[in-house]
C-alpha cells in the first residue's frame, strides 16, 4: 500500500537502523528525515515539523523519554517509539511521556506500517470499534467499563465505575 508523502523523522543513534528504516519507508512514499540523537530531533522538529516521529529511547545525551516530554509540551506530533528495550516499565514510561505507540525491536515493516494509520482509513470506523474492544479487554472486567462508547460522538473515559 502506498501512503501519502508523510514526512517521517527517524531518531536513532544507530545509523544502520536509520538507513534500514529509510530504505523500507521511502519506496512506500514516505519522506524520511533522520536525527542521530535527541538534540538533533529537537532541532529537526523546530526546523520542519514532521507528520510522524519514530523514536528510539536509549540514546546518548537527551534520551527518547525527554524528547517525548519536550514534543508534548509544544506540538501535536504522533510519536511511535522503536526500542530494543522490551521492559514493561520502560514502555509505560514512554507512553506516559507522550508516546502514541511502542514497537519492540526487532520489528517487521508491515507491523510498523500498520501502526502509521493514515487518511486511507478515514471511513473505516469499524477499526476503532475493534481497537477499543481490545483496549477494554486488556483493561479487564473490573476497569473495562470505564471506557464508554458515546453514540454519535466517540469514546469517553469515565472517572468512576459508579456513573
Amino acid at each position: 500500500m502506498k501512503h501519502q508523502s508523510y514526512k517521517t523523522l527517524v531518531v536513532d543513534d544507530d545509523p544502520k537502523i536509520r538507513q534500514l528504516i529509510r530504505v523500507n519507508l521511502e519506496p512506500r512514499g514516505f519522506i524520511v528525515q533522520e536525527a542521530p540523537d535527541g538534540l538533533g530531533a529537537m532541532k529537526a522538529i523546530e526546523a520542519d515539523l514532521p507528520d510522524l516521529m519514530l523514536l528510539d529511547l536509549v540514546m546518548p545525551g537527551i534520551d527518547g523519554i525527554e524528547v517525548c516530554l519536550w514534543v508534548r509540551e509544544r506540538f501535536d506530533l504522533p510519536i511511535i517509539v522503536l526500542s530494543a528495550q522490551d521492559e514493561e516499565q520502560l514502555k509505560v514510561r514512554a507512553l506516559d511521556a507522550g508516546a502514541d505507540d511502542y514497537v519492540s525491536k526487532p520489528f517487521s515493516y508491515e507491523e510498523l506500517l500498520a501502526r502509521v494509520w493514515g487518511p486511507e482509513y478515514f471511513d473505516a470506523n469499524h477499526y476503532l470499534h475493534i481497537y477499543f474492544g481490545r483496549i477494554r479487554s486488556k483493561m479487564g472486567p473490573k476497569y473495562g467499563p470505564l471506557l464508554e462508547t458515546v453514540p454519535g460522538m466517540g469514546y469517553s473515559l469515565r472517572s468512576s465505575l459508579s456513573s
